[in-house]
């Protein structure tokens, strides 16, 4: 034999890197608001008694200890998508994910082991039979565990026009794969079905008339498999198949059988969730229970726990629980979390602030248009009959404007009320900006500029062009500036507080560039951002420069606050300036959803939002925290741990007990107790020590201060940073 062959053969599994995961979703740098736990795109579901794991995209993995009550989210690489779990027992699981990785954890999952096995580059899907043997697939190949994931063996390959999606045992160890297969020359994408009677030594195939997604063993030699339109049955252990259902454009993603007779088959077809119910073990399929979810969302999972208890998961981080063999769900997932997009966000402090966006909620479909909260974002509340609204501007803590489709509200009582004064006959408005309580301006659709000098009560129209006005920012109360889309980047100036205005364009000529963000630091230096990435100018905006390497959607938006500047880029990714804009630096925030909107509430603390009414906030400037749990014995009170080293530069290690299950939040102040970093924000952490990293690189030599608060337990402690 080749010795190569021989080495790729059998690969032994090499330990890459312990990872240390944390109880909190803070180890991305951010915490999810909206929805909760979390609203990323979950692939799939296992359950273990009480415990409950989801993975999903962005290496997100959430699980909980008791059944769904609580949950801890954690990241395992935002560089990643995580593609299945399999738990062997109460300690031992594996999870699979699409950059050549799969992780093992021996301790219930607070843990993870990095381990590179082989030469697939997305994994999909793994499954034990027992303790020791176990099946790996890539997109091509299959691998093989005799030893409980120690160590794995490449069985085999399949061709480039192979793509192999999911595996199930039978109760005598026969091994089952469903997939596509690809034609050759011209034709339709079929499915195939991959059969072993010697655990992966050898491998039957059995081709479809569909594409398939899943398959399940049932019972006894019962197995079903499902994909595009197609339900298929064996009864003879996959020797051959019957088709069951015909549903025509339907994708079939997941089947669940509670036992031998009740089971359950969730897909999509044009916009509409597809369940079906079956109580003859899969001959004959019809309507199920309605769901409570949207109907507009896709590539659902379903697992039983046992004959009565299962779970549903699917987008946007949707997770609904059965006790009753079906009959109803629950669901678990809440928030804001059906279909929509927020837009904007204002926050006046750390604690109320204010997001603005289009959709509806569960569970009555309530339109949404303003939300608020005054509790950090820990709860929130629907403002009502503002649907429609687009960019939110506060004045003050009582008084603020916002502009949408239908005109400009103003609200006297901190956003608990909204009133029209402005109706804008259905022309859009996009952006709002007050100099001062009596002045303001608003823009939107076909070149209107609206200005008011009376807080509101009339407005003067003007009109400069047909151009669409996405944005206005004023420097002062008499310089003032808007972007525009349409005319090679519309742009407008003013320096006598918006009574006139003088045109210009960004990228000149006839290319077309839609500008949607606008934000000036100085009389010169100045921000444009939307489609065709970030421009900046240091002439007050006669001249436009593009800055190489930034990639922006067109709703993208930029701030500054001091010298930070955020700017947002693509599939839940931002740049960030520290340098006033000099330089831009690339980072996730732990989410797959477009982020549109930005709120930066002091140096360190910000406020996302975005697709799938996503809302996610950073106390610590969008650091990862790097935090892990440590045994140091019986722990019988609460209690933080002096930091170390201390002095320090710039990096210190923060030590804190608690006794039992609590909501811990870590606190950093300045020493005029202003509060500069939060490195929890009321998390769920079991019981035990915790050991969290601070990185103090953005901060100046100087006293700072530590809180801890978990439940009633509030201690403080004194660090220095010299630098």
């Amino acid at each position: 034999m080749n010795p190569y062959h021989a080495i790729r053969k059998i690969l032994f599994v090499i330990l890459i890197s312990l990872i240390f995961i944390n109880e909190s979703s803070a180890q991305s740098g951010w915490t999810w608001l909206n929805p909760k736990p979390q609203g990323n795109d979950i692939n799939d579901v296992e359950c273990i008694d009480s415990k409950v794991y989801c993975v999903g995209k962005k290496g997100v993995y959430t699980f909980s200890t008791n059944s769904g009550v609580d949950w801890i989210t954690n990241y395992l690489d935002v560089n990643s998508d995580l593609t299945s779990v399999e738990f062997l027992n109460s300690q031992t699981g594996f999870i699979t994910s699409n950059i050549s990785k799969i992780y093992r954890t021996i301790n219930g999952g607070y843990n993870w082991i990095s381990m590179n096995i082989g030469e697939s580059m997305i994994y999909k899907d793994i499954k034990f039979f027992d303790s020791n043997l176990g099946i790996l697939i890539g997109e091509k190949e299959i691998y093989k565990t005799i030893n409980g994931g120690l160590n794995w063996n490449l069985l085999t390959t399949y061709p480039h026009n192979y793509t192999l999606n999911k595996i199930a045992f039978s109760n005598d160890s026969t091994i089952y794969i469903c997939g596509t297969k690809s034609p050759s020359g011209i034709g339709a994408n079929t499915g195939v079905i991959l059969k072993s009677s010697n655990r992966g030594e050898s491998w039957l195939e059995s081709n479809a008339g569909t594409v398939l997604f899943s398959i399940k063993f049932i019972s006894n030699n019962n197995i079903i498999c499902l994909g595009i339109g197609k339900v298929y049955k064996s009864t003879d252990n996959g020797l051959s198949w019957i088709n069951k259902l015909n549903a025509d454009g339907v994708y079939m993603y997941d089947v669940e059988f509670f036992d031998s007779s009740n089971g359950y088959l969730i897909g999509y077809n044009s916009g509409n969730v597809y369940f079906l119910k079956t109580i003859n073990g899969g001959d004959n399929w019809g309507a199920g229970p309605s769901l409570p979810m949207s109907t507009s969302v896709t590539n659902h999972t379903i697992k039983k726990v046992n004959e009565t208890i299962g779970y549903i998961t699917g987008p946007k981080g949707l997770i609904l629980k059965t006790t009753d063999i079906g009959v109803s769900w629950n669901r678990l997932t809440y928030g804001y979390n059906i279909t929509g997009t927020f837009y904007n966000a204002t926050f006046i402090n750390e604690s109320t602030g204010f997001v603005t966006g289009t959709g509806y909620r569960y569970p009555n479909e309530q339109n949404i248009g303003i939300i608020k909260t005054t509790n950090s974002g820990v709860s929130w509340e629907t403002s009502p009959n503002t649907a429609g609204v687009g960019k939110i501007y506060m004045i003050n803590q009582n008084t603020g404007f916002t502009a949408g489709e239908f005109g400009v509200l103003k609200t006297v009582n901190s956003g608990y009320n909204w009133n029209s004064v402005l109706s804008s006959f259905n022309i859009h408005l996009s952006s709002i900006w007050f100099q001062d309580i009596n002045t303001g301006i608003a823009t939107g659709e076909v070149g209107r500029i609206y200005r008011t000098a009376n807080s509101g009560s009339t407005w003067e129209t003007q009109i400069i062009d047909d151009s669409y006005y996405t944005d206005v920012f004023f420097l002062n109360n008499l310089t003032g500036f808007i972007c525009g889309k349409d005319r090679g980047g519309a742009f407008l100036k003013t320096t006598n507080g918006g009574i006139n205005w003088t045109s210009h364009t960004i990228v000149g000529g006839t290319n077309q560039f839609n500008a949607a963000s606008i934000y000036f630091i100085n009389e010169n230096i100045g921000f444009i951002t939307g489609d065709g990435g970030l421009y900046k100018t240091v002439d007050n905006g006669n001249i436009w420069f593009q800055i190489d390497f930034i990639y922006t959607e067109f709703d993208a938006q930029i701030k500054f606050y001091n010298n930070i500047g955020l700017l947002t880029g693509t599939s839940g990714t931002y740049y960030k300036s520290t340098d006033y804009g000099f330089s831009w630096n690339k980072y996730n925030t732990g989410t797959h959803h477009t982020i549109n909107g930005i709120s930066i509430v002091n140096d360190s603390t910000y406020v996302f939002v975005g697709d799938g009414f996503t809302v996610l906030k950073t106390s610590s400037g969008g650091n990862p925290v790097n935090i892990k749990k440590i045994n140091p014995g019986i722990i019988i009170s609460s209690y933080l741990l002096q930091n170390y080293p201390n002095p320090f530069n710039p990096v210190t290690k923060i030590q804190f007990e608690i006794p039992k299950q609590s909501n811990v939040s870590i606190i950093i102040y300045d020493v005029l107790g202003k509060e500069v970093a939060r490195l929890l924000n009321n998390d769920i952490k079991q019981q035990g020590r915790y050991e969290i990293d601070f990185d103090a690189s953005n901060f100046a030599s100087g006293i700072y201060f530590y809180k801890m608060i978990a439940g009633d337990f509030v201690q403080t402690n004194k660090m220095v940073l010299l630098k």
